[in-house]
């Protein structure tokens, strides 16, 4: 599995981390929560007919260690949030 460093990605976007550790790596970022397992991270965006912001939790509980949204939320301890 490919491991990417949230630091990486942060260099070479207009995100921005708000929680959580910056140097830390994970598999793969996904649009929908049932594809996520551990270390992944999750694309929470707002869509025309779902918000995925809805589906943090779920990501969250299916092993996502980051969580990239267009809104600021509350996150467990241990997962990083990046705000587009």
């Amino acid at each position: 599995m490919p491991n990417h460093a949230l630091r990486d990605l942060l260099q070479h976007s207009n995100c921005y981390l708000v929680s959580g550790k910056l140097d830390l790596e994970f598999n793969f970022l996904h649009f929908d929560s049932r594809l996520i397992e551990k270390n992944c991270g999750f694309l929470a965006m707002q869509g025309e007919s779902l918000d995925g912001h809805d589906y943090i939790e779920k990501a969250i509980k299916n092993g996502a260690t980051v969580i990239i949204a267009q809104k600021e939320i509350e996150v467990p301890d241990g997962i990083s949030l990046v705000l587009e």
